[in-house]
């Protein structure tokens, strides 16, 4: 009986999976169809940048390993060693992508701190051992990965059987990482005194606004997904790990898309504001952020000590 109740528990929660793969391509259909029009209008005309090239990265990135991670989770008959190719596919772009939107929430916050070297430094320093340790991580998890069949042959085929628990770390560097770009955007809010501008302003396009609410909004929408992820991960067996992990992927990537969209927008209306009076507004969005800041902020100013 217990055999009986462990069949029809993984098969259930397969079943899910396999629902659930269609969700992170859905959003990133439907995403893009909601801004390809401010895509068209603020982004392909800029000079090429960084920035520019990131923001491609993490749009499109998703239309290459959520289409394999619904193939992963629906095809029957595939072999185990298809199966593991195909989920190693779509987790290596995964951890890839993810960086890349942290990667640009962080660039976005390093502006916000007029490029201040010391956060730079902490910023680059959380993005690089991040991204090592997750690549660390994912590449004993590929390694570990062990598939069954179910004895349907009309139901899909890939069904996870173990794979190294080590794993559960990614998520939490993904909270790590949110978080060090949340409290940094909120202490530099608080020191420039933006709060009682932000709650009593109604111009919701105003560049410094946009910098903010961008910055503390997506925050809370994507840990929550990150720690429903890592507690899934925790609490799960193996072939349960990943019913949340596409949908976290597909938010870090509309999310930090759109946090460029609404900069470049936000630019194109504003004229100068406190903080950024120095910077060329067409540059704060899109501006290659690595470039020497003599460049982009003209005469060099000290930087405060509390930056």
């Amino acid at each position: 009986m217990s055999t009986m109740n462990g069949t029809v528990e993984q098969y259930t929660i397969a079943r899910v999976g396999m629902y659930a793969s269609a969700v992170p391509l859905t959003l990133a259909v439907y995403d893009y169809a909601l801004t390809l029009p401010s895509e068209v209008k603020y982004i392909w005309p800029s000079r090429m940048s960084v920035m520019k090239i990131l923001y491609f990265m993490t749009k499109y990135l998703a239309f290459f390993d959520t289409p394999v991670a619904v193939y992963y989770h629906v095809t029957p008959g595939l072999t185990q060693h298809e199966c593991k190719v195909s989920l190693s596919i779509v987790n290596w772009i995964l951890v890839i992508a993810v960086v890349t939107a942290e990667a640009i929430m962080m660039i976005r916050t390093w502006v916000v701190w007029e490029r201040s070297e010391r956060v730079g430094v902490i910023l680059g320093t959380t993005l690089l051992v991040g991204m090592l340790a997750g690549l660390l991580m994912e590449g004993l998890f590929t390694r570990s990965l062990t598939f069954v069949s179910f004895p349907f042959p009309s139901q899909p085929s890939c069904f996870l059987l173990s794979g190294d628990r080590l794993i559960v770390i990614n998520p939490a560097i993904v909270i790590v990482m949110e978080t060090a770009v949340f409290l940094l955007t909120l202490i530099k809010a608080i020191r420039e005194y933006q709060f009682r501008r932000l709650v009593g302003s109604h111009r919701t396009k105003d560049l410094i606004y946009v910098f903010y609410r961008d910055g503390l909004s997506s925050y809370v929408y994507l840990i929550v997904f990150s720690l429903l992820n890592f507690i899934l991960i925790v609490a799960l067996p193996a072939y349960g790990t990943d019913l949340a992990v596409g949908i976290q992927r597909i938010l870090h990537s509309c999310i930090s898309a759109r946090v460029l969209i609404n900069l470049r927008e936000a630019a194109e209306e504003e004229t100068a504001t406190s903080m950024f009076n120095r910077i060329a507004l067409s540059d704060i969005a899109f501006a290659d952020a690595l470039a020497d800041r003599s460049n982009v902020m003209g005469p060099s100013r000290s930087v405060p000590p509390s930056a």
